[in-house]
């Protein structure tokens, strides 16, 4: 039987680049680039499609690409760095360029998280360990997934991105949960194949509820208001732009209803109409989606 494939060289690369918040060290990284090239031809001469003896089960082959996503992502970065934004590398095509390979296959990472991640998987988790480079994603983890207890971790990552108030708050006293807009970009998702916007709604809010330890009873009637989302590079040595954020001026609603605040529920908003889907029908998980990108950034 082929040997299992093994991610220890992109662990000890991890381990050695990443912060205790989850940020990237790029220096350090840049310091590194022989290790990443080598983690990169690791994952570039076997995949669960061109090897799948070495993948047995369907955790050993989501962990396989949960990796190649983010080593592919941090590869790219450093080819360019040093940069503010995964929006600002010269070609303007980061997430569509097929630079990389997985086991003989040329691959983008629009490639390896709409149409093999959210295609395959059905798993809404992904998005709290898949790490574009930006500051609005979830933090890096600093070792490699792998398939053994990966539905556990996948828990784990979901808690503990929804434990930070940027991503999940929640005010009882004005019946309102503040989430990222991670939960807007991918609702289909989180929410399944709802039909109207306030089963997309619901299901969002079942999905924080499973995972934050708050009663989905308690907060089933709550409007759910979409934060800022931070473009800015995952830099260890940047700090963040998540402030000032101001709960009480959201970007968004989503709730049953008219919002006074916010767009009526069956009106495109400006981020949909960019993303090219409409209000009460969020991208499915396996079609393509264009990538909401904020003007200026």
């Amino acid at each position: 039987m082929p040997e299992a494939f093994r991610y220890d060289a992109w662990s000890a690369l991890l381990a050695d680049v990443v912060t205790a918040e989850g940020k990237v060290d790029y220096a350090r990284l840049a310091e590194r680039r022989d290790l990443l090239a080598r983690v990169v031809a690791e994952l570039g001469a076997a995949s669960p499609e061109s090897d799948p003896a070495r993948f047995p089960s369907e955790e050993d082959r989501l962990a396989y690409w949960l990796n190649a996503y983010n080593a592919f992502t941090l590869h790219a970065i450093i080819a360019e760095y040093p940069i503010t934004s995964v929006w600002k590398t010269r070609d303007g095509q980061f997430f569509q360029r097929r630079r990389h390979v997985a086991g003989g296959r040329a691959v983008s990472l629009d490639d390896i998280e709409h149409e093999i991640l959210r295609g395959q998987f059905a798993e809404p988790r992904i998005h709290f360990a898949i790490n574009c480079g930006s500051n609005g994603c979830p933090p890096m983890r600093p070792a490699a997934y792998e398939g053994v207890r990966l539905r556990e971790t996948l828990r784990a990552a979901a808690e503990q991105f929804l434990g930070s108030e940027w991503n999940c708050r929640v005010d009882h006293e004005a019946h309102r949960i503040f989430i990222s807009r991670i939960f807007k970009m991918y609702a289909g998702d989180f929410a399944g194949e709802a039909g109207t916007t306030e089963e997309y709604r619901r299901g969002v809010l079942r999905f924080v509820a499973r995972h934050t330890g708050v009663a989905f009873e308690r907060i089933a009637d709550y409007e759910v208001v979409y934060n800022v989302y931070d473009w800015g590079l995952n830099d260890a040595a940047r700090t963040p732009h998540l402030g000032p954020i101001l709960f009480h001026e959201p970007v968004e609603h989503f709730a049953r209803g008219t919002s006074a605040t916010g767009p009526a529920p069956g009106a495109p908003s400006t981020a949909r109409r960019r993303a090219g889907t409409s209000a009460t029908r969020p991208p499915s998980s396996i079609r393509r989606w264009r990538r909401w990108r904020p003007t200026g950034t």
